[in-house]
């Protein structure tokens, strides 16, 4: 291993632990960038004072999402910008980022905002009650057509046969986990 990235790997490890991360993988989001930060910045503040960190994964954007959300990062310390060598799909990215993260609480949102970040709040209430993952349940999605709706359906009917954990339908990635789940889904 080389000097430079033994350096940048102790640097990673000796980061702390914060209360809060929101982990958003990112795919050509140029346009909802700016609404993503300030509508995610706000619920984290108001949620978890100033212990989060917003943790965006660039998963090989080409539209000048990358070179925003590195400047998201140099103009707030809370703002992490993975970037992925190119296009590797949402749900690497998505992994990338739970890897990376240290919060004790992590909420995945996508970055379209469809998933409104302001249920945070609710979700936290749950998992205080003692649950150690809550999911956001979709009701309906913008522009998704009948045939994607149809298969989404479809895919998560035939998961729920398949494996003896009880989930919500139509859950998409929207959820808040405890690290303590996070850290048995990445053993």
């Amino acid at each position: 291993m080389g000097a430079g990235l033994l350096a940048q790997t102790e640097k990673i490890a000796a980061r702390r632990a914060v209360a809060l991360s929101v982990v958003v993988p990112c795919y050509n989001e140029i346009g909802g960038v700016a609404e993503l930060y300030r509508r995610v910045t706000a619920v984290c503040r108001g949620q978890a004072g100033h212990s989060y960190e917003i943790v965006l994964v660039i998963d090989g954007a080409t539209d000048g999402t990358r070179e925003a959300i590195f400047e998201l990062a140099k103009q707030d310390s809370h703002v992490v910008g993975i970037d992925l060598a190119r296009n590797y799909g949402h749900q690497i990215a998505l992994s990338a980022g739970l890897e990376f993260c240290r919060g004790q609480r992590i909420l995945i949102l996508d970055a379209d905002l469809q998933d409104p970040p302001e249920l945070l709040k609710a979700m936290m209430a749950k998992m205080d009650e003692g649950f150690d993952v809550v999911y956001g349940q979709r009701l309906k999605r913008q522009g998704e057509g009948w045939f994607k709706r149809a298969t989404a359906a479809l895919f998560y009917r035939l998961l729920r046969k398949m494996v003896d954990v009880e989930m919500a339908l139509d859950s998409g990635d929207f959820r808040l986990m405890s690290r303590r789940a996070l850290d048995h889904l990445n053993a």
